[in-house]
């Protein structure tokens, strides 16, 4: 095992991201429902006061 800073990089990405932008942008719905990945439940959002 090597280590070699100067050729080592790493990306950091919410899976979320990842997956909207799979479907929205890369058009890649057909790989998401392959892979049996879902769309998350719609939730509200909450107020800044909680109200």
């Amino acid at each position: 095992w090597d280590f070699l800073p100067e050729k080592t990089r790493s990306i950091h990405v919410d899976i979320r991201y990842a997956l909207w932008v799979m479907e929205q942008l890369g058009g890649a719905g057909h790989l998401l429902e392959e892979m049996g990945i879902e769309a998350a439940p719609e939730y509200p959002i909450a107020s800044a006061g909680g109200r």
